[in-house]
C-alpha cells in the first residue's frame, strides 16, 4: 500500500520546551549524583576536604561531569598503594567511588533520576 500526501507539523514551542527540560534534567541529575555520593558515604573522609572538593561542571551541551579539585583525589580513587580507609566518618569509604554508576543499580538509578527530572521539568508533556 502506498501512502502519499502526508503532512506533519511539529509544534516548535513544545519541542523547545522538551529540549530545555532535557537540558535542565541533565544538570539536575549530575547534581543528584554528587549529592548521592555524599549520602552513600563512599568517599574516604578524614577532614572532609576530599568530599567537599567534588563539584559538577558542564562539559558541553550534552554532558556534565563530577570532578574533584583535591590534589590527592586521584591517589585515593585509584588506590594503587592498597590503603585501607578508616570508616569512622564515612562507613562505606572505598576507592573507585564513582564506579557504582557505571552499571547495575547505579546506572538504573541515574536513568530513573534523569527520567523523573525530565518528566517534572516538561510540565506534564511527558507522563
Amino acid at each position: 500500500m502506498k501512502i502519499s500526501n502526508v503532512k506533519i507539523e511539529m509544534n516548535q514551542s513544545v519541542m523547545n520546551l522538551l529540549k530545555e527540560a532535557a537540558d535542565k534534567a541533565l544538570e539536575m541529575t549530575a547534581e543528584a549524583i554528587l549529592s548521592d555520593l555524599v549520602s552513600r558515604a563512599v568517599i574516604p573522609k578524614d577532614t572532609g576536604e576530599l568530599e567537599r572538593s567534588h563539584f559538577v561542571t558542564k562539559v558541553n551541551n550534552m554532558a556534565y561531569q563530577v570532578v574533584s579539585s583535591s590534589v590527592y583525589s586521584r591517589r585515593w580513587y585509584f588506590n594503587l598503594d592498597g590503603a585501607t580507609f578508616q570508616k569512622t566518618k564515612n562507613q562505606n569509604a572505598q576507592d573507585h567511588w564513582m564506579d557504582y554508576y557505571l552499571d547495575g543499580e547505579g546506572k538504573k538509578w541515574i536513568i530513573n533520576t534523569y527520567m523523573n527530572f525530565w518528566k517534572k521539568e516538561s510540565r506534564g508533556i511527558i507522563k
